[in-house]
């Protein structure tokens, strides 16, 4: 597997059609949506390999993150968190860090956040 199809196979809710390679070296940066979610992209050098940013929002589904090689290896990933034990105030802090340590790695990587 490589990044597209990855890519194409994490976002497939998030965004309305597939993409190729030569799409995505055209447009390295960017916002793909379909009726009710939207995926924020971006392509980047790092020390010399390509790493794949895709952040997926969406009314309906859990908001999520990856880092993508370009052989199609997650590097990182990350799911917005919404359920916390109600009453319990540790753990609905530990749902806010692991959330804000997700929106600070996507910030990190330079793509807008919708939070």
């Amino acid at each position: 597997m490589n990044m597209i199809s990855t890519f194409n196979r994490l976002m497939k809710g998030f965004i309305g059609t597939k993409i190729d390679i030569d799409w995505l070296l055209d447009n390295p940066e960017g916002t793909l949506r379909n009726a009710s979610s939207m995926c924020h992209y971006k392509l980047k050098n790092v020390d010399g390999r390509m790493i794949l940013g895709a952040y997926g929002v969406s009314k309906f589904t859990n908001w999520c993150f990856y880092e993508i090689t370009e052989s199609g290896d997650i590097n990182y990933a990350w799911n917005l968190q919404e359920m916390y034990v109600v009453g319990d105030s540790e753990s609905e802090k530990e749902m806010e860090e692991h959330n804000q340590k997700g929106f600070d790695r996507i910030a990190e990587f330079g793509i807008k956040s919708d939070q």
